[in-house]
């Protein structure tokens, strides 16, 4: 008898037997759960960059919170992108590094930790990383419960 039948019926019982394939394998894990609709945080300039950010809700002590940051897509993406919640020097925060959305160019997301307590004057603090150049960094102020922007209001503070 050939061995040829025989090696076939091995390599099929040994595929067979492998673990089934992940069942969201080829899914967008970073974008396939909704945050709930975004609202508009504000715009500044940071360095040469124009930043604008919308959230997902308003921030809660102790909480994550979802935040969208849109950089001008003209411009050069930076090496990183990091967000926190809280004083400038980032005491008794957590820095977030955002990551880079499939689709526009320079659309990011970051899941930020808010702390708790929340520092009195806390703001949002993203801190840009160019690939090249100074790193910068600004700020935006916190939302306030119920406080939303309608489409194509401004935030101002």
């Amino acid at each position: 008898m050939s061995l040829r039948p025989l090696l076939a019926l091995a390599l099929v019982a040994c595929v067979t037997a492998l673990p089934a394939a992940d069942p969201h394998a080829g899914h967008d894990h970073s974008h396939g759960h909704s945050h709930g609709p975004l609202t508009p945080i504000g715009k500044a300039v940071m360095g040469t960059y124009s930043v604008t950010v919308e959230a997902a809700g308003n921030p809660a002590p102790g909480k994550e919170w979802h935040l969208e940051i849109l950089l001008d897509p003209a411009q050069p993406a930076p090496k990183a992108v990091r967000v926190w919640v809280g004083q400038q020097n980032a005491r008794g925060s957590v820095k977030s590094k955002a990551a880079p959305k499939m689709g526009p160019k320079g659309a990011y997301s970051a899941h930020v930790d808010v702390p708790a307590p929340l520092p009195a004057g806390s703001q949002v603090w993203i801190a840009l990383e160019p690939n090249a150049g100074e790193a910068t960094q600004g700020s935006l102020a916190l939302p306030k419960a119920g406080h939303q922007h309608g489409a194509g209001e401004p935030h101002q503070h």
